[in-house]
């Protein structure tokens, strides 16, 4: 069971009585105990719900914002830039807005020199090949996030990015350096945060084609994977008429409830 505590704060602390309902809810075996800290300037308070032993959730969103090094790259994942959107993403479902996002967005989304540019092709995005060829599902989790957060960019970072995405996409819905079914997810998620539905939907009739005679999408090798299948099916939700066709146990007739442009990752 879910129990919901609403606090009584100052804005700066917890009350000892919403601390004794938390003590209390947990020494009954409930399971998720979630703090509910409404209020204007409440973020002391939020905090110091956060070290209480009931909240997961709150105390799950502090360990990830405090996971990045110097508010910029993730602790132990400096060079994983992939990961670092993802936990962005992560931050921004669980409420935070643009401002308390702060410097991982300007630093991570918004500058050409750690994304790479479509001049220098240096860069995050870019590969270290002889070409400097565009990462394609990078550069598509890169525009979604940006989209999905609304982070503002040195002059028109993003478009570019994504008018050079969608040169690797063919008309068939190929995608010129993909590598596995992720990136194509990626790639269809970017279409459609721009709105661009007919390339979107050729790179969904493709994504829809990769799919494994178990129902699965593969991320790493041919075997299905939860991860990719996931991602599959949240980048195929924006495409109704694709997602019907998927194979499944009636996921046609299943309302997921989730908008592409602001979904949460599990």
């Amino acid at each position: 069971m879910t129990v919901l505590v609403i606090a009584e704060h100052d804005n700066a602390s917890i009350k000892g009585a919403t601390l004794n309902t938390v003590t209390a809810a947990v020494a009954c075996g409930a399971g998720d105990v979630h703090i509910l800290v409404a209020g204007h300037n409440a973020g002391a308070a939020a905090q110091a719900a956060a070290a209480s032993p009931g909240d997961r959730h709150v105390k799950t969103e502090t360990f990830i914002r405090s996971a990045f090094n110097g508010y910029k790259t993730l602790a132990g994942f400096s060079g994983d830039y992939g990961i670092a959107l993802e936990m962005i993403l992560q931050r921004s479902a669980a409420g935070e807005s643009l401002a308390q996002l702060g410097t991982p967005v300007s630093y991570l989304l918004g500058k050409t020199a750690v994304t790479g540019g479509t001049t220098t092709r240096i860069g995050y995005l870019f590969n270290t090949d002889s070409a400097k060829t565009l990462k394609p599902g990078l550069a598509g989790k890169f525009i979604f996030t940006s989209q999905a957060v609304a982070a503002p960019t040195e002059d028109t970072l993003q478009w570019n990015i994504f008018k050079e995405l969608s040169k690797s996409v063919s008309t068939n819905g190929t995608v010129s350096g993909a590598t596995n079914d992720l990136d194509y997810a990626w790639v269809l998620m970017a279409s459609s945060a721009y709105g661009w539905n007919t390339q979107g939907n050729r790179v969904a009739q493709r994504l829809v084609a990769l799919q494994n005679a178990d129902g699965g999408f593969s991320s790493y090798g041919s075997a299905s994977s939860v991860d990719a299948t996931a991602l599959a099916l949240q980048a195929l939700v924006g495409d109704f008429d694709e997602l019907a066709i998927v194979k499944g146990v009636g996921l046609e007739g299943l309302d997921l409830g989730v908008d592409e442009r602001h979904a949460v990752f599990l």
